[in-house]
């Protein structure tokens, strides 16, 4: 985590590969019953338009099996969102993983694990119970989660000269790619 939130690391790619450093974060879309995602505003990369998640806590959301640690990965996605959507986290119905995003700028450096969240919750309800938080302005943008409305809502940001998370790019395509093909996801514009 210090790698990519420490700007006297942003230019010491040569030194992070030598020692094989590279952070691991968790990056969620919500899917609301009435098949809309949900993206925030964060508030601490550049009001950039991204999905949920973050950086496990190893120390408080490892399991041990016979005598090895591993991460509880449920776990660490229920606490990065209780942080981040507060009580919408009640509503999780499924947690599916449906990919992996490198990026390799030099301040968002990094792998994220990527995962579609269904919620119990229609988008209206879900954008009524969000409250702004460390991480997030309040407004949630809802799009329908087909190809073509998700490539018309990114084409819209980048139009109004505001950006997505790298992250949330990457997330987006591996959830098409699965979903619809990939011949879908490639409509997906990346000017990241």
């Amino acid at each position: 985590k210090a790698f990519n939130r420490n700007p006297n690391f942003y230019d010491r790619t040569e030194e992070l590969n030598q020692y094989k450093l590279l952070h691991l974060s968790t990056h969620c879309h919500l899917k609301t019953t009435d098949n809309m995602l949900l993206f925030g505003t964060k508030k601490n990369q550049s009001n950039q338009i991204s999905g949920f998640g973050g950086f496990p806590n190893v120390e408080k959301e490892s399991i041990k099996i016979e005598g090895e640690s591993y991460l509880d990965i449920y776990k660490t996605l229920c606490n990065r969102l209780t942080a981040e959507i507060g009580t919408l986290v009640s509503e999780i119905e499924s947690i599916q993983a449906v990919g992996i995003t490198y990026v390799d700028n030099p301040c968002l450096r990094g792998v994220d694990l990527d995962y579609l969240i269904e919620l119990n919750e229609t988008s209206d309800n879900a954008r009524k119970q969000f409250k702004a938080s460390a991480q997030f302005k309040r407004c949630l943008f809802t799009v329908e989660f087909k190809p073509t409305k998700i490539a018309a809502f990114i084409e819209g940001i980048y139009q109004q000269k505001r950006e997505m998370s790298p992250y949330a790019l990457g997330c987006i395509v591996a959830e098409i790619g699965g979903m619809y093909g990939m011949k879908e996801a490639n409509i997906i514009p990346n000017n990241a």
